[in-house]
């Protein structure tokens, strides 16, 4: 004879707080009690867009610090290449 008795409620799954979250996303480790919620971030709905998320994330300050790099036509490079000046355009290309 079998009883039906429901299954009992799973536990609940450790999270991170903010500043792990933070860090997690950032490409830090979490703590090994925290390996079941990576699991269930890694291979459940939206684990896609989150895996993304993670590996552009550290790729802003790179990207952003390439916006103060001079690009051609920018007044940094507008200098005469043979004689130092701003008024020779012999040598502009």
């Amino acid at each position: 004879m079998t009883h039906n008795t429901p299954d009992p409620a799973p536990a609940p799954t450790a999270k991170p707080t903010v500043g792990q979250h933070l860090g997690y996303l950032a490409g830090r480790t979490l703590p090994a009690e925290l390996h079941d919620w990576v699991v269930a971030d890694t291979t459940g709905p939206g684990a896609t867009r989150r895996y993304v998320t993670r590996c552009l994330i550290p790729l802003i300050p790179i990207l952003a610090g390439l916006l103060f790099i001079p690009g051609p036509g920018s007044s940094a490079s507008a200098w005469c290449c043979c004689c130092s000046c701003r008024s020779c355009t012999s040598c502009w290309h």
